[in-house]
């Protein structure tokens, strides 16, 4: 992931933002990975991308050599996943970065993140990640495609984030395809239940159509990636995090393994938690029930071609038990690290194909960007395989609490 600070300029710098350094801009680092500009330094980039600067540069000379008319062979909308986006608060002159900004890491702002009651309304969804899915873009653009990054407050209900993308593809003048990652993906299905039509084709990276573990892990102060940058966190630990910020996240609820795939244990059930550290609120926690009801499936769009790429042998919680108080999880290698297989497949798609690729960077995998690229063009590929991997049993000495990644 790109290393972040938390200001960028918009167009200058406001008196009070005189303490915080302006990022690039993520059009300064295209231009730079291309040698079109030298506003991202050799020594920036290294820092910034490391091994993943040499194919980096490849797409962005690539890219620089594209037709010069972008967007001949169509328009794709990117979305991101989860936490996929920065959020903050767009000032006068300049853009006040909280998700994912060093400096309010370390001040522990990271709890004006929270919703619900005394949650701060002014921030919203600023742009991706810088670098996070630029691989993606890049290799899409130098397609002669034209990339449209629709991102979004990830920490939302995913019924309004989807009426956000609908109000969005309808005022295009003609089709889009659609290309999204994750909860992107939910998304995107949550616009197709409300009417969106104008689209070509629609294909989903990782998304976790029945849910995963990953939510229940971060309500409880376990995900490793909020453990990680709660270690950057001066005031907060990720029990309190999870405590105070993501326990108040409809989207996160949303996202809950489905009942179905885990009929030993009803996650919607607080009694069925652990009663001590951090606790799911109620309330939140019945929203899973009706997330099927928001989303649309591929029979409800049959003139729009849906595609499935999904991700494998990478050790992934299947299945969570109790004991000793806690969450204790199964692993196996039947997901992506974070999507069981399961939860991914759709009944319905037009085609499903896997990738051995871990879910964060799941759309920077080579494989799955040369297949992206393929089927948007020809609805097929033969760059990743179409038959499903066989079953892989439990990891050994892998079943227990804040196993894995």
């Amino acid at each position: 992931m790109a290393k972040k600070s938390t200001a960028r300029k918009s167009s200058r710098v406001g008196p009070d933002n005189k303490n915080k350094h302006p990022a690039p801009s993520e059009e300064d680092i295209v231009e730079s990975l291309a040698g079109t500009s030298d506003k991202v330094s050799d020594k920036e980039l290294e820092a910034l991308f490391g091994d993943d600067l040499h194919e980096l540069r490849r797409l962005a000379d690539k890219r620089r050599r594209a037709p010069k008319r972008r967007g001949a062979a169509g328009k794709v909308y990117l979305l991101h996943g989860i936490m996929g986006s920065e959020l903050g608060k767009r000032r006068l002159f300049w853009e006040d970065v909280i998700w994912l900004g060093l400096a309010d890491v370390l001040l522990g702002n990271l709890k004006m993140l929270r919703l619900g009651l005394g949650a701060d309304r002014n921030i919203k969804a600023l742009g991706f990640l810088p670098g996070v899915y630029l691989m993606m873009r890049l290799q899409l653009e130098g397609e002669g495609l034209a990339v449209v990054q629709h991102f979004f407050d990830w920490r939302q209900d995913l019924e309004a984030l989807g009426a956000e993308l609908k109000k969005r593809v309808d005022l295009e003048k003609n089709k889009v395809m659609i290309v999204a990652h994750s909860m992107g993906g939910l998304v995107t299905r949550a616009a197709f239940k409300q009417g969106m039509k104008n689209v070509s084709s629609f294909i989903m990276l990782a998304t976790p159509n029945h849910g995963s573990l990953a939510p229940v892990e971060a309500l409880r102060g376990q995900y490793g990636i909020a453990r990680l940058i709660a270690r950057g966190d001066l005031f907060n630990n990720a029990e309190e995090l999870a405590r105070d910020v993501f326990s108040t996240l409809p989207g996160l609820y949303q996202m809950i393994l489905a009942r179905k795939l885990h009929p030993d244990l009803d996650l919607l059930s607080p009694a069925n938690w652990p009663q001590t550290g951090p606790q799911p609120d109620p309330k939140l926690l019945s929203l899973p029930e009706h997330v099927e009801d928001l989303l649309a499936k591929p029979a409800d769009t049959p003139a729009i071609p849906w595609y499935l790429i999904a991700g494998v042998d990478q050790e992934t919680k299947v299945s969570a038990t109790v004991e000793r108080n806690e969450f204790v999880y199964t692993v196996t290698k039947d997901g992506d690290g974070t999507v069981p297989l399961e939860s991914a497949l759709l009944p319905g798609v037009q085609k499903t194909w896997f990738a051995s690729a871990g879910h964060g960077l799941f759309a920077n995998n080579r494989g799955v960007r040369d297949a992206t690229v393929d089927i948007l063009k020809t609805g097929a590929t033969s760059a990743l395989p179409a038959s499903r991997p066989p079953s892989r049993a439990p990891c050994s000495g892998c079943a227990r609490a804040n196993c894995g990644p």
